[in-house]
């Protein structure tokens, strides 16, 4: 087996090496978009058919998003980028979606983001959020969404990773139920998730 990428390449690289079906790639499209607090995420036909220019649907702060997916394997012109991030949102204005987020496994410049927000405005929209290459990337390199990275791109999780994995598990679920609970017992739910487990693991990295 050869030796992971370090500082990030590995996720980056294997994003940008896709080689999975639009299935995968429109299913941690959603996956990701849960990890980033949208809610009701209705994915429209994973499976193949029409969609009207939209993979899923979401909700966030009381806002639907419209979502579109593009992956593909390797490097890829902005030209083509442009063209299907257009063809979606012309698909869209049938239904007055306003709201929408692209996904694409592709570097973009800040330059070329601008370009594309610039088209999502001339044809009407409003708010867009663009997961490019290095912003999903960074997402997938969170301690929270280890596991998501594993199954879709095939990436080990370390001992030290999983360290990090179950704290931030810990760190949540203490803060969760401790918000919930009368104050008089929070330290006595805090000695109560103190797990022996973690502390183990920590001594051996």
């Amino acid at each position: 087996m050869s030796e992971r990428r370090k500082r990030g390449n590995e996720t980056w690289n294997r994003l940008l090496d896709w080689s999975e079906a639009q299935l995968a790639a429109e299913r941690l499209a959603g996956q990701i978009l849960l990890s980033e607090g949208y809610v009701s995420v209705d994915p429209s036909h994973p499976l193949g058919g029409p969609d009207g220019g939209k993979d899923l649907t979401c909700f966030k702060d009381g806002e639907k998003w419209r979502v579109a997916v593009f992956f593909s394997r390797g490097k890829q012109n902005f030209s083509k980028i442009k063209s299907k991030f257009t063809s979606d949102i012309s698909k869209g204005r049938n239904e007055k979606d306003t709201d929408f987020i692209f996904f694409v496994n592709q570097y973009l410049t800040l330059g070329e983001r601008a370009k594309l927000m610039n088209d999502f405005a001339s044809l009407g929209g409003e708010n867009l959020e663009i997961y490019h290459l290095e912003r999903i990337s960074l997402i997938m390199d969170q301690p929270r969404n280890y596991p998501l990275r594993a199954d879709f791109l095939d990436i080990e999780i370390t001992k030290e990773e999983l360290v990090a994995f179950i704290s931030e598990l810990e760190s949540r679920l203490r803060t969760n139920i401790i918000d919930a609970m009368v104050p008089a017992i929070g330290s006595i739910i805090k000695e109560m998730l103190d797990t022996s487990y973690v502390d183990s693991l920590r001594k051996d990295v």
